[in-house]
């Protein structure tokens, strides 16, 4: 499967879930637990209606699912525009 199918299957799955009533919590759960990446679940949210693109990494990243991941992705953030504040 390329990664656009990949991409598609993840803004069905969400649809789908989020059609049968499933929370965007609940959504990003199964989606997880099913083997999609946090960026593929991100544009699901985005592309299937369910958030804003411009919510979409607040809504991934409070969720339960992947609270794990979140402190790290934050700092990461943060290293890279700090990293690219000092080469401006």
């Amino acid at each position: 499967m390329t990664g656009h199918e990949r991409v598609a299957e993840a803004i069905r799955f969400a649809a789908d879930r989020a059609a049968a009533g499933a929370s965007i919590d609940e959504v990003l759960t199964s989606m997880r637990a099913s083997g999609f990446s946090v960026g593929q679940c991100a544009i699901a949210l985005a592309r299937s209606g369910l958030c804003e693109q411009s919510e979409t990494k607040a809504a991934v990243l409070r969720s339960p699912a992947w609270s794990d991941i979140a402190e790290a992705h934050e700092a990461f953030a943060r290293q890279i525009e700090e990293a690219l504040s000092h080469h401006e």
